[in-house]
């Protein structure tokens, strides 16, 4: 009968027997190791889950992770440690930024019933980053056509106002076998093999495309795109977009670019060459997914950014995270220090719709106002807003009197 095998790579003997006697009993061939020699031996690439402890005598848990993220392991990482609680936080999202299946944590010491329940989420078929996986695979490394190319647009409200003030503008690929797509299926494969620039400007033109029917209809929004900073890298870049821009009859005032964090730790001059020309032209630029990345004070001033996007892991953990809480409280503060307007993203309950809005976040969108939608059902979705609007400023503090289909997008 077949089982399925993890590995326990620590060196306590009396935990390790525990973990063992936990893990067999759920059905798992278990193998142990404590260094990198009998890693490298007892590693296997059918692995169901990795258990590491951050501190061990011959090799510490951080060359662990990245050992077995140079062998491209698709097993799931479990940490448990004696370390301080801060350095198996850094862990977890080392395994996470390296690309590993991130399963759970545990502080030693532990009862074995928590480690039952990680092990038995190792033990559910299909997890999100296999079928993740496999659909990349079978989509061969090919991207949307531009009839195959959506474009989806998530509101964005002004928190002071509780106006409809902006969308952004999302891609999707309508796939004909494998359903609807998210970016992650089809993006890192356009810039791997240079057709980003082409996919770019597909999203950007089907984008103004709608504005320009908004603007008929009498709505003018504020659109944010997202752009990769290989498409920065061309330093034709902002020529081209000006040139879309004037054929749909779009004011670059209109529209924000949003710039992942991550690229201004190694950003290549003909990306600045690009921001600064494109903020001459009067675009706005964003930062996008702050506090993921890197970067500091200097970079942030330096680059003509005019907004700030707080990343929804800190929103989506601050209500009942103390550390997430700070970091989301002075990310704020940091923007408005910096003369940025402030945007939190991916809010999804009224706990952080009330959190932001007392942290005095500018604006926010996730799916507690709205889901993506479709640009034609853009307009129809402002009449929905304007009536959960004036319920919302008859309750004192901005209280959001929600119902089973409060969530507008729904």
């Amino acid at each position: 009968m077949f089982k399925p095998h993890i590995l326990i790579v620590d060196d306590d003997p009396d935990l390790t027997d525990v973990m063992e006697s936990v893990a067999t009993s759920l059905g798992f061939e278990v193998a142990v190791c404590a260094n990198l020699e009998k890693l490298q031996t007892a590693y296997r690439s059918d692995l169901v889950a990795v258990i590491i402890d951050m501190v061990l005598p011959d090799i510490d848990g951080v060359e662990v992770i990245r050992w077995l993220a140079k062998q491209g392991s698709t097993a799931g990482m479990i940490l448990v440690s004696s370390a301080d609680k801060k350095i198996i936080t850094a862990g977890t999202k080392l395994i996470q930024e390296r690309g590993l299946r991130l399963i759970g944590s545990l502080q030693k010491p532990f009862v074995p019933e928590n480690l039952n329940a990680l092990l038995n989420k190792a033990r559910l078929p299909g997890t999100v980053r296999h079928r993740q996986r496999d659909v990349i695979l079978d989509l061969e490394g090919r991207t949307p056509t531009e009839d195959e190319l959506v474009v989806l647009f998530q509101p964005k409200i002004n928190m002071q106002t509780l106006d409809f003030c902006a969308v952004e503008a999302l891609a999707r690929w309508q796939h004909p076998v494998k359903g609807l797509l998210a970016p992650c299926y089809f993006i890192p494969a356009a810039e791997a093999d240079g057709s980003i620039d082409v996919l770019t400007d597909m999203i950007v033109r089907k984008t103004l495309q709608h504005c320009n029917q908004w603007m008929k209809a009498g709505l003018l929004l504020e659109v944010s795109i997202n752009i990769s900073a290989r498409t920065l890298g061309d330093v034709t870049f902002p020529d081209r977009l000006i040139a879309l821009l004037q054929r749909y009859e779009v004011s670059p005032a209109q529209i924000v670019l949003e710039i992942t964090e991550t690229w201004l730790s190694d950003e290549p001059v003909e990306c600045l060459d690009s921001l600064t020309r494109l903020s001459l032209k009067g675009f706005r630029l964003s930062i996008d997914d702050f506090g993921t990345g890197y970067s500091s004070i200097s970079q942030l001033s330096r680059i003509p950014f005019g907004e700030l996007k707080i990343d929804r892991s800190f929103v989506q953990q601050a209500p009942n995270n103390r550390q997430a809480n700070k970091i989301l409280e002075s990310s704020v503060q940091l923007g408005h220090h910096l003369q940025l307007k402030v945007v939190a993203e991916g809010v999804e309950t009224k706990e952080q719709w009330n959190l932001v809005n007392r942290l005095q976040c500018d604006e926010c969108q996730g799916f507690f106002i709205a889901r993506p939608l479709p640009g034609d059902s853009t307009p129809a979705w402002l009449g929905r807003w304007q009536t959960m609007q004036c319920d919302m400023r008859e309750n004192s503090g901005n209280e959001h009197k929600t119902t089973e289909n409060s969530a507008l997008g729904c």
